[in-house]
């Protein structure tokens, strides 16, 4: 089987979706990719923050109140938010494709020059650190990659 050229592989990344038309598959890849990492964040402060409630709650005196308020607070809400998780997680994997994509973004990243290797990685990086610290803007979407793809 013949490897695919970097200029047919853009071209595929870059062509519309089977199952979202209006999007490109790179597109479609990265929106499924954020709400993935944003359904972790959310999961991941939902636990913080019932932490931090049980620890301010008056009604927990001891260390042993706290401890147990939060274990029951994980009892009701631990499947509910790794099921989230896990949904976000299959959504990203059977509607972007990301098999295939991520194959497709192999064959680029064995040929791309490393210095546009290493532009694309440092913006894909801060954009998922901006996640992380909660600072998401409408302008850091992955569009730089994107550019970045249609431009090689």
């Amino acid at each position: 089987m013949k490897r695919k050229s970097v200029e047919e592989t853009i071209e595929w990344l870059n062509s519309p979706s089977h199952t979202h038309p209006d999007k490109t598959r790179i597109e479609l890849y990265l929106e499924k990719r954020t709400a993935h990492g944003k359904s972790i964040k959310h999961r991941d402060d939902s636990y913080k923050q019932a932490l931090e409630t049980t620890k301010r709650d008056p009604g927990n005196e001891s260390a042993e109140d706290q401890q147990a308020a939060y274990k029951r607070w994980v009892a009701e809400n631990h499947k509910r938010l790794n099921a989230a998780v896990q949904a976000a997680h299959m959504d990203w994997v059977t509607t972007a494709n990301k098999a295939d994509v991520e194959y497709h973004l192999s064959i680029i990243d064995l040929d791309l020059d490393k210095s546009v290797k290493k532009v694309l990685e440092s913006q894909v990086n801060s954009f998922f650190a901006s996640l992380a610290h909660n600072t998401y803007s409408s302008d850091v979407t992955g569009s730089a990659y994107i550019g970045a793809l249609r431009a090689h």
